[in-house]
This record gives C-alpha cells, sequence and structure tokens, in this order.
C-alpha cells in the first residue's frame, strides 16, 4: 500500500481522483492547519491531522511502518522533513515536486531570474524584515527514493542539485479533460495578452512588460494573473505595470473560479510565460489548446519540455518582437490541431491513468520500473 501525504491544496483533489480505486492500492492523509477546508473537497476520503499536536506526528510515523511507500506531494514544512528523517528502511519515499521547493531555495533562485527581476529581488531580500521561513534541508530532500514530475528537464536539474541516486517517475495531476473541461471544444478568438501565473518574482514581469512596449500592443490588453503569491511582488508588479502598460494593463487581484478563468483566457490571442524555471504549467497546456501564439523562454525548462514533446511553441527572445506581422496573432488552424494531437497523447486521461499505474507497480511489492 501507498501512503499519500496531502496539503490543503488545490492539487490534492485531484490525487484523491486518480487514486481512490482500490487497484491503485492507496491510502490518504490530508495534513492541515484548520479543520475549514480552503482546497480540499473530498474530506470524506481522508483522514485529518494537524501539524500542530505532536501526537498525530507519532500516530502518523507509527503507522507508515504499515506501507510500502509514502508519497509527499510538494516538500516546505518541518513536519515532512521530520518524518523522513525517522522513515522506516524499507519504506519507500517518493516526492511530487511542486517547484518551489527547489527553484525558491536561496541558492538557486538567482538563476531563474533575468536582470531587472534579479535585481528587484535582491533589493527586496537587502530590506526584508522576514525570513524565508523554513526550507527543507537538502540532506533531508536527498533521502527521497523517487521524484514525480513529467517534465524530463525538471528531473535532470533536481538529480544534479541533489547529487542523490533519486530516481525519476512520470506524474501529473491534471488531465486535458480536467483542465479544459466545458472549454475542450473552443479556442480562443479574442486579443488579448496573456502574461504570467501568478505574483511570484520568478515571472520576470519587469522584463516582459519592457519588451511588450517595444513590440506595440496597441488597444490589446495585458491580462496578468495576481492572485495569489508574494505581496512583495504583487504590488510592485502593480505599481510597475501601470507606469509602463498604462490603461492596457488589466492585472487579476481576486481568486477565479476554472471555467471564470478559462473563459477570460478564451478572450487572448497570446500567451508569454517568462519563466526559466518550471511553472505554469497548466496555463501553457491550456494556452496551447485553445490556441493562443505561446511565447516561453529559449532558456527556460518548460520550453525544453514543450519542443521535445513536439508542440509548437515561441521564443521569447526571438520570435516576440516589432515587425513580425503575425507576433500577436493567434495559431492558424493547422498548428492548433497539431498542438492537440501532442497534447493528448501526453497529458490525456488514458496517458495520465497509465503512468500512474507505473508509479503504484514502481512503489509496491510488484516491483520497480525503472
Amino acid at each position: 500500500m501507498i501512503l499519500h501525504l496531502l496539503l490543503d491544496e488545490k492539487f490534492s483533489d485531484y490525487v484523491v481522483e486518480q487514486f481512490a480505486s482500490p487497484d491503485m492500492k492507496s491510502d490518504f492523509v490530508l495534513v492541515a492547519y484548520s479543520r475549514e477546508m480552503t482546497h480540499f473537497h473530498y474530506i470524506n476520503k481522508v483522514r485529518v491531522f494537524s501539524p500542530r499536536v505532536m501526537s498525530d506526528y507519532q500516530q502518523l510515523l507509527d503507522e507508515i511502518s504499515n506501507y510500502e511507500a509514502v508519497i509527499f506531494h510538494g516538500l516546505f514544512w518541518y513536519w515532512q522533513a521530520w518524518l523522513i528523517n525517522r522513515m522506516p528502511m524499507n519504506v519507500k519515499v517518493a516526492w511530487v515536486c511542486w517547484g518551489g521547493e527547489i527553484y525558491g531555495r536561496p541558492d538557486t533562485i538567482a538563476t531563474f531570474l533575468k536582470p531587472l527581476s534579479r535585481l528587484a529581488y535582491r533589493m527586496h531580500m537587502r530590506n526584508a524584515k522576514q525570513s524565508l521561513g523554513y526550507i527543507l534541508p537538502k540532506e533531508t530532500m536527498c533521502k527521497a527514493d523517487y521524484c514525480l514530475t513529467n517534465l524530463d528537464a525538471e528531473f535532470e536539474y533536481i538529480k544534479n542539485y541533489l547529487g542523490s541516486p533519486i530516481q525519476h517517475l512520470s506524474y501529473n495531476y491534471y488531465t486535458i479533460e480536467e483542465t479544459l473541461g466545458t472549454l475542450k471544444e473552443h479556442r480562443c478568438s479574442g486579443r488579448n495578452i496573456f502574461v504570467g501565473n501568478s505574483a511570484t518574482i520568478e515571472n520576470n514581469y519587469l522584463e516582459t512588460f519592457l519588451q511588450l512596449k517595444q513590440v506595440g500592443i496597441k488597444d490589446r490588453r495585458i491580462i496578468v494573473p495576481l492572485s495569489y503569491g508574494e505581496a512583495w511582488v504583487k504590488n510592485m508588479i502593480l505599481k510597475f505595470g501601470r507606469l509602463l502598460l498604462g490603461k492596457r494593463f488589466a492585472p487579476l487581484v481576486d481568486f477565479m473560479p476554472r471555467e471564470e478563468y478559462n473563459k477570460m483566457m478564451l478572450n487572448c490571442a497570446v500567451m508569454i510565460q517568462p519563466h526559466l524555471r518550471e511553472q505554469a504549467h497548466g496555463n501553457i497546456v491550456t494556452g496551447l489548446w485553445l490556441g493562443m501564439r505561446v511565447y516561453l523562454s529559449e532558456n527556460g525548462i518548460d520550453y525544453q519540455h514543450f519542443k521535445r514533446i513536439g508542440c509548437k511553441v515561441f521564443s521569447i527572445e526571438h520570435d516576440l518582437r516589432r515587425g513580425k506581422p503575425d507576433a500577436l496573432e493567434p495559431m492558424p488552424e493547422a498548428e492548433v490541431l497539431h498542438n492537440r494531437q501532442v497534447l493528448m497523447k501526453v497529458y490525456g486521461r488514458e496517458y495520465i491513468d497509465a503512468a500512474n499505474k507505473l508509479i503504484v507497480k514502481a512503489l509496491t511489492k510488484h516491483g520497480s520500473v525503472i
């Protein structure tokens, strides 16, 4: 049996949906600071433990020996390190990488920032009164036997960073069917430009806004999601967005249900995701499916991934520039259909279900598939 350790995040419902059937050999524990769930809905299918109650820690640790493997969904908290460091030797440790636990570390974050964003980050850290918060020690992360991500380039980065013999299993929370919902047969029809995915400095917004000024946006709105992330980044981007883009700057500062969010995306012709780290993966998949012209950084993990699987994506560095007549236009029909075929092979429910069965096989008595 496998134990999934979940957080009160929007991803956790998908984990239960994917692994709840008897043949997936999985149990679920939700570790939450409050009994009032913000994101999680399948409360009747999990047990809830509190990270504030020491007896809950000990009970959880005592029960772990009954499992063949434990999957940590994200690695951000002290209680996770406490468990990993006390895990029985015969229990496999798997970790679904969310990104921030690797890319947001003090010794890595600057490498994923472009020059202006790096300068802004360093100025903020110089003046910040609060610490970065808890960061799992590298030696604790090295105790994981498996890293779960569907990006080969991301796994290679993690393996090299940790310097450990960690193994790779492919995993993704969303399928095309779940990500698109009722919009699966639609395609974009607007002229707006969608930039970034959150109020995090790794979005490299400052450089992107300046580049858009040079390209020329005319009457297009620049839609920028800032509903979650860090307050200092949100405040900075609100200020500079209005300064550089004026009335064309359209920040999204409130949470939007997925259906409403996706419909807003239908009014966009272009998506720009300027990350160098893996980020906004669901947004990129949605943008490609809906027919947006998606720009990614050539130096980024996402660009490498989508090029490798065969999607038609564009380079921020070379394709997003003044003088290209189609630079801010949606994709031609033939290229949209091509991208949809590729995405369905990699993110369709049939593929995801098969990948999840391989995870169960690798982590249980059936033996490793590596």
